[in-house]
């Protein structure tokens, strides 16, 4: 059964108060704060933001218990993380984590029905991960959060689940990602170090459950508790170590080979060791006991330190396994065999990264010191902090160049006490640690990856996941206890698997079904072991069909990150493409558009270089370069890294974080700032606020709504008048765009004569960007008006729409006056307009006939020549044409209802679809320009909306995006009274 943890505490009260959402400070009323508790207007904190794309509801993380409104669990005073959502529109929060775990990662579903979030215990319980779905719409007919209308699914719990042996291993960004159909749900986490297709436990005596495998060793003096070493009397210690294959379809196969034991250059005494023949049962499950013999201590050896390998012949996805298997003895540990000089200068590891290791006691599998995980040939330095360790310190190293004790020099030692070591000093192998704190443990860790020179022939390269050293601690002279014998100090390069879960529409209500492994590269049969790859940070297509995610090395076993795209479907992914092929980059963070054909990820140099920077990165569609989209304003790329990438779902727009500076037009803000820019036109980017400079450069910086006009961020600037907290709050924010009009200035000129005829001019209205924006209204001063379907319209970034000024003159003097564009920048926001200056003069009426009635209508058909374009009617020339000035003639010149008129045009681009249009509303005449770049359209006058009364008409030709070509105005009469035909007889 599904583990349900939604329990209905409260219902909502009839009439009750609707939480009204903050508004934004006076000087920006874009922004509102979201997170807040229900009812108040003072930031609470949150995270981790995410958008619906109907831009109705947001999600958040926060450690505050905020009063909900309608809480569907309890409140608590845990420190925990928790996840709350938002509905935007009438303001009421509801909690929908149990506040007794961490709740991470929201993710929701384009209509706020489903969220989906990580769950994990406790930080040191490994084993208590996973991943939670929320239906707030169980009934589908109801409203969201109504008590028992609401459901939760632990997908642990989920029928055939892949057995997740060590998500709490998995790192930054290991949270789901939920397709915005709520079909699909994919998430990275770490099977096991060891191979992505293994699970592997170790039974110890007295252990009440096998122990997942925690850095790939087996350390047999925790497991027999002799934490200061073993002594020749000592009795046996037997572990079991367990191995069940995780393919699907392949749960009962056995994948690995008899397993051996394999000297190491620390240590060529393995004796102690003793391995037995594996046993496996219908399961697929297969155990081997291996046990440590005491009595070889007794023996003399350089080393009392045993270091050894449990191998197995198996192919698997990560070719060979390899267990370190560690025993100690007791007394003085002589200096590991590695060389004195590290392979890197001090200036080498000054240029390096440094981390803070974090210390990880189990008394069943022994104490370890994370340094976390690392991509092979990417080094680093950690540092370990020796406060309240005693004893002599010895310590020995499975690889001298993957993980070695170092003094890194004084560059490092300052940076160590800039970020928090209380004694920097380095602390030597050998020394005695006497004082309260004797200084700081610094390991150079450079893995590399290495085929095995045992490997059996065909096998998959040998890539080993963890590097392990031993630091033993000996009691001093002065007899003090030690609360340690020592520890490892591990490092792991993790793999992380991509698992599936699809809705399996059984019913109204959200039903998870099996989960598959689905990080795939480009095998020839994909259907084989050797098809899954590496896979962590994935992103989704709204329907689920298109997996995106990064890979360390595809194929080939190279260290780099390349971004990889897979198909999804049915339950099963086919073999994914490697967008990112240069070999001189790494690639990682990808996001994805709504229909899967837009990709943007993060581009860096490769190998590290101190002059380059990363990059935002457009995967181009027709299969072309990729082009750099975190450009400035001169269209350069960005002179600072920019990282977490996040697209609308259209794929119009783009938001980033970056710490350039040459970016906006207008902000020269320093540190990490979020940018949004269009990707549909050239241009700078437009700055939106600033970022948490901690936060995880995996994760999108935003999220967006459908058309990119909203969008949700976690930023410490204080956008709300209630932000005062001084650190990360939710804000919706409004994504607006900017109206400009072309040309700034109609001027139609000097006409001799007032006329019912007048003239037009086109006017061109563009959306500089970056956000849409809605044509509501446009406004001419009086005389002049306007023809055309401006009004109404959305402006996506770089989008036009062209309408028709005109000006008909009925008396002379000269005319000036201003047009207003107006447009709305979605809810919320403020109208904004552009104008246009128009100008005109007219002439007196002369003396003599009047002009107004135009030329007698030609008694005959229509001229087959094309006619001259009116003079008082110009037209604007065509994009792409033959280079000659567009020219819109009409035959007759004067219309008739009833009658057919005929357009003429030439000067157009040859081939060119066009859009002959009557008036303003039609009817439309789809036309193709000829190879001389001619057209001819017939258009029935009397089914023009116009046209049954006399008057003004007119006739528009613009192209296929719409564009204003050509434009012409002429007189429509009705014919004059002919006698009947008999009486010409």
């Amino acid at each position: 059964m599904f583990a349900v943890g939604v329990l209905a505490l409260s219902v909502y009260a009839v009439g009750g108060i609707l939480e009204k959402l903050t508004a934004g400070a006076a000087s920006d009323s874009v922004a509102q704060l979201v997170s807040a508790g229900s009812g108040q207007d003072t930031a609470a904190g949150g995270q981790a933001s995410r958008l619906s794309a109907d831009g109705r509801y947001a999600v958040f993380q926060s450690k505050k218990d905020l009063p909900s409104l309608t809480p569907l669990h309890g409140r608590s005073d845990d420190d925990t993380w928790r996840v709350y959502g938002r509905n935007l529109q009438t303001g009421t929060l509801t909690l929908l984590s149990d506040p007794s775990a961490d709740a991470t990662d929201p993710q929701i579903s384009a209509d706020g029905r489903l969220v989906a979030y990580r769950r994990s215990t406790a930080a040191k319980d490994l084993a208590q991960a996973s991943t939670v779905v929320v239906d707030r719409d169980v009934s589908g007919a109801g409203a969201l959060d109504r008590t028992g209308n609401v459901k939760a699914y632990d997908l642990a719990d989920a029928p055939n689940p892949v057995a997740s042996s060590f998500p709490g291993l998995c790192g930054d960004d290991c949270g789901p990602r939920l397709s915005a159909n709520g079909s699909t749900i994919v998430y990275p986490t770490v099977l096991s170090p060891v191979s992505p297709v293994l699970e592997i436990t170790v039974s110890a005596p007295g252990s009440e459950a096998p122990h997942a495998i925690r850095g790939d060793m087996v350390d047999f003096n925790a497991l027999g508790g002799a934490f200061y070493g073993f002594s020749p009397a000592d009795p046996p210690v037997t572990a079991t170590i367990t191995t069940r294959s995780l393919i699907p379809g392949q749960e009962g196969k056995d994948l690995t080979g008899e397993p051996r034991l394999r000297d190491t250059p620390t240590n060529a005494l393995v004796t102690g060791f003793r391995v037995e023949p594996k046993k496996c049962d219908a399961t697929g499950a297969c155990r081997t006991e291996v046990t440590f013999d005491p009595s070889a201590c007794a023996a003399k050896t350089p080393y009392a330190s045993h270091l050894s390998h449990l191998w197995t012949d198996g192919h698997t996805a990560a070719g060979q396994s390899s267990i370190a298997l560690a025993a100690r003895c007791q007394g003085d540990l002589n200096s590991p065999w590695c060389p004195s000089t590290p392979d890197l200068t001090e200036d080498q590891m000054a240029a390096l990264p440094l981390r803070k290791a974090v210390f990880d006691d189990d008394h069943d599998m022994g104490n370890l010191v994370s340094l976390g995980t690392v991509q092979t040939d990417s080094p680093f330095v950690a540092m370990v902090p020796g406060r309240d360790i005693r004893g002599k310190f010895t310590y020995t190293t499975q690889d001298c160049s993957a993980i070695r004790l170092v003094d890194p020099g004084p560059a490092v030692r300052e940076r160590a006490a800039a970020e928090g070591a209380t004694n920097p000093t380095a602390i030597h192998n050998g020394q005695d640690l006497l004082p309260s704190d004797p200084g700081t443990f610094y390991f150079l860790v450079n893995p590399v990856a290495f085929q095995d020179e045992k490997a059996t022939e065909g096998a998959a390269p040998s890539t080993p996941q963890t590097y392990v050293a031993r630091a033993a601690l000996d009691p001093n002279s002065t007899g003090n206890e030690i609360p340690m014998g020592g520890f490892s100090v591990t490092v792991r390069v993790v793999r992380q698997v991509i698992e599936m879960r699809r809705d399996t529409d059984t019913g109204p209500g959200f039903a998870p079904g099996a989960a598959v492994i689905v990080s795939r590269g480009k095998t020839e049969d994909s259907s084989s072991a050797s098809g899954i790859v590496d896979g962590a940070r994935p992103a989704l297509s709204a329907d689920g069909g298109s997996l995106v995610f990064a890979s360390p090395g595809v194929d080939d076993g190279t260290v780099r990150n390349v971004i990889v795209r897979t198909p999804l479907g049915g339950g099963t992914a086919g073999p994914g493409t490697v967008l990112s092929d240069d070999p001189r980059t790494t690639a990682t963070s990808p996001a994805v558009s709504a229909d899967g054909s837009t990709i943007v990820y993060v581009r860096g140099p490769y190998p590290p270089s101190s002059g380059g920077h990363q990059q935002i990165v457009l995967s181009d569609r027709q299969g072309g370069p990729p082009k750099v989209v975190s450009t400035g304003i001169d269209g350069d790329p960005g002179n600072g890294d920019s990282s977490r990438p996040a697209l609308s779902p259209d794929g119009r727009l783009l938001g980033f974080a970056s710490a350039a500076t040459d970016l906006d037009k207008t902000s020269r803000a320093k540190g990490a700032q979020l940018y949004v820019r269009s990707l549909t036109q050239e241009g700078g980017a437009t700055r939106i606020a600033g970022l948490d400079p901690d936060a995880d450069t995996g994760t999108p910086a935003a999220d967006f709504d459908t058309q990119g006009g909203r969008l949700v961020l976690d930023t410490p600037d204080a956008l709300a008048d209630g932000d005062r907290n001084g650190q990360d709050d939710v804000y919706l924010r409004l994504v607006t765009g900017r109206l400009v009009v072309t040309p700034a200035s109609l001027d139609f000129g000097t006409i001799d004569r007032p006329s019912t005829m007048g003239r037009g001019l086109p006017l061109t209205v563009t959306n500089a960007g970056p956000g849409p924006v809605t044509v509501t209204g446009i406004e001419p001063a009086a005389p002049f008006g306007v023809q055309g379907t401006c009004t109404g319209r959305t402006l996506y970034a770089g989008g036009t729409c062209t309408t028709v000024v005109s000006f008909t003159p009925t008396t002379a003097g000269q005319y000036s006056g201003t047009l207003q564009v107006l447009a709305d920048n979605g809810p919320g926001g403020q109208t904004q307009k552009a104008e246009a200056a128009l100008h005109a003069v007219v002439e007196p009426t002369p003396t003599g006939p009047s002009p107004t009635t135009g030329p007698p209508p030609p008694t005959g058909p229509p001229s087959p020549s094309p006619s001259p374009r009116t003079t008082d009617n110009p037209s604007p020339a065509p994009s792409g044409g033959t280079g000659t000035a567009a020219q819109l003639g009409i035959a007759p010149a004067v219309a008739h209802p009833g009658r057919v008129t005929q357009a003429r045009g030439n000067g157009f681009a040859p081939g060119a679809k066009l859009d002959v249009t009557w008036g303003t509303t039609g009817p439309v005449s789809r036309v193709t320009v000829s190879a001389d770049g001619t057209f001819t359209a017939y258009i029935p006058v009397a089914e023009a909306a116009e046209a049954a009364e006399t008057g003004r008409g007119s006739v528009s030709v613009s192209g296929g995006d719409g564009r204003l070509l050509a434009f012409t105005q002429f007189l429509v009469e009705e014919p004059p009274l002919q006698p009947p035909f008999f009486q010409g007889q």
